[in-house]
């Protein structure tokens, strides 16, 4: 059985931030872990043309050792895509990611352009520190062709400042804009179900049409991506510049992203009812060691076995074989839902604003609003 083609690395348990629509404000921490560096040695040496992607669950620039990490990874033709909310980019860690030569793209998490908004949404988080640490990295890495990305999570706190939001990432060099609509996880924060935008779906479709026209208008560089933008009737009007799930403004510096980790999960897998090969194609390290498959399945632990001897183990081979058996893992999976086929959500669908534990509740938590 080949290697993992893309191998996701969970550096630490901890977020420094407790953002409010995020599930690690709702985690109790009782101690902040680190994963030893030395027990990924093994799996780096194994790596070939391999995507590896640093954070996607938690801050992995809080990892003391993160910058020997990204130069443990960058050889034998890997592309590595991290995912920061960039509060704790330092010196160290922007030399290093300065001199490798495989860093494929860098995604910031922010919400807003607004200092207040943003620091109310991202608890914990200083506006001002973030957009220095974004500019400088920017400039530190420009002509590397690395790929600049944004991603904002979309409520009623920040649907009205979405010219601001492209203003600022179009004025510090960002390829990418991505608006993604928050999702209901946990009821236990009224706060959040206030700034849901199910119940006023119109109104925030709106605004992102307002924001579209806003690109074009201007031939912005930035690219605009959302899902909503598959059903815009924007595109009528636009036919040259909306394509899927994004905008193009004419500008001849845009640079579209290829989600190559996309690319290489997503596709037909014989006895597959979803178009997933993530059992097959993709692993997770977690901080502890852990090695999971699809978010779901632990299957070792790389401190006690070889991660090769894992991947393709009794446990590893166990859970593909049920996957394909019995269905049931595929059925709930949000991973597959808001990560892989992000681009093709159904703007429409409760699914779209709630996890798959709380959609028989939508209605109920709305029906008063």
């Amino acid at each position: 059985m080949k290697p993992p083609l893309v191998l996701e690395i969970e550096p630490t348990n901890y977020c420094n931030l407790k953002c409010k629509m995020c599930h690690v404000r709702f985690m109790s921490v009782e101690q902040v872990e680190m994963i030893d560096i030395k027990s990924l040695e093994s799996v780096a040496a194994s790596t070939n043309n391999t995507v590896i992607q640093f954070g996607a669950v938690f801050e992995p620039s809080i990892h003391k050792q993160f910058a020997q990490l990204i130069r443990m990874f960058s050889k034998n033709g890997n592309k590595i895509l991290i995912t920061t909310n960039a509060t704790m980019l330092n010196d160290d860690l922007i030399k290093t990611l300065e001199e490798s030569n495989n860093i494929y793209s860098i995604d910031f998490s922010v919400d807003s352009a607004v200092e207040d908004t943003y620091e109310k949404i991202r608890v914990g988080g200083k506006f001002k520190k973030v957009s220095n640490n974004i500019r400088k990295i920017v400039k530190a890495l420009e002509g590397k062709n690395v790929y600049f990305g944004i991603n904002a999570v979309l409520m009623k706190s920040n649907i009205d400042e979405l010219i601001e939001l492209i203003d600022f990432a179009e004025d510090i060099g960002i390829n990418g804009l991505g608006l993604i609509y928050m999702v209901l996880r946990n009821l236990s924060a009224q706060d959040l179900i206030d700034d849901s935008l199910y119940p006023i779906q119109d109104y925030a479709e709106s605004k992102i049409d307002e924001a579209v026209e806003y690109v074009i208008a201007n031939s912005l560089r930035v690219v605009l991506t959302s899902a909503y933008l598959q059903k815009t009737k924007l595109k009528q009007k636009y036919p040259d510049n909306i394509n899927s799930n994004y905008v193009l403004s004419g500008n001849i510096e845009s640079k579209l992203y290829k989600n190559i980790r996309v690319d290489l999960q997503k596709g037909k897998y014989p006895g597959m009812d979803i178009n997933c090969t993530s059992p097959w194609t993709f692993a997770k390290i977690m901080w502890n060691g852990n090695v999971q498959l699809c978010y779901k399945e632990n299957i070792g632990n790389i401190v006690e076995s070889s991660f090769e001897n894992i991947w393709i183990g009794e446990s590893a081979e166990k859970f593909r074989k049920d996957v394909l058996e019995t269905k049931g893992p595929c059925q709930t999976c949000d991973y597959y839902k808001f990560c892989i086929s992000a681009a093709s959500i159904d703007t429409d669908s409760k699914k779209s604003f709630f996890s798959g534990n709380l959609l028989n509740k939508a209605d109920e938590i709305f029906s008063d609003n």
